[in-house]
């Protein structure tokens, strides 16, 4: 099961991996709190503003939700939940990336809306064949299109970052299994 939603993930919005480090709980913990702001709504962002600590959330005893601040809006950036536990003297780290609540019940909205216009203009053109019906169904085509590209290129854009800062802040490595 595992390894088919890996497989998935390379087409949808999500990644997750586990990182192993030697340190204990309390290093990654105190290392964690050290180096993530509590997060600052604000609508209107600052661009000129530089930030001291790159990345923003919350962290708790065995977990954290982060994700990194940049200049401008990025509502697909992903958000970065993590489980802290040890096994065998080690301890991991699991970490799930996705976009924010807002963007995917945004794009569950845009997708399925498009979508009803899709099969519509998809039933339009078998119903009534014409040229004019089968362009038709381009619009809502381009649209779909548009949207995940959209999901994706933002979200990939910024997956690597909270990647390379883990493994950096904690002096982890990833592993592929338990």
């Amino acid at each position: 099961m595992f390894d088919k939603l890996m497989k998935l993930s390379k087409f949808l919005p999500y990644e997750k991996y586990i990182l192993e480090t030697s340190l204990n709980i309390n290093e990654v913990n105190k290392r964690l709190f050290e180096n993530v702001e509590s997060e600052v709504y604000s609508f209107f962002p600052s661009w000129k503003y530089s930030y001291k600590i790159v990345f923003q959330g919350t962290v708790w005893e065995n977990g954290f939700s982060i994700s990194r601040r940049i200049a401008g809006r990025n509502d697909f950036s992903p958000v970065s939940t993590g489980a802290i536990f040890t096994n065998n003297g080690k301890t991991y780290i699991e970490v799930v990336a996705k976009p924010g609540q807002f963007a995917i019940i945004f794009m569950c909205i845009w997708m399925g809306f498009v979508s009803l216009v899709f099969i519509g203009a998809l039933l339009l053109a078998i119903l009534h064949p014409s040229k004019r019906a089968f362009t038709i169904i381009l619009i809502p085509t381009c649209m779909l299109l548009f949207g995940y590209g959209l999901t994706m290129g933002g979200f990939g854009s910024e997956t690597d970052a909270p990647k390379k800062f883990l493994k950096e802040l904690l002096e982890a490595t990833e592993v592929t299994a338990l």
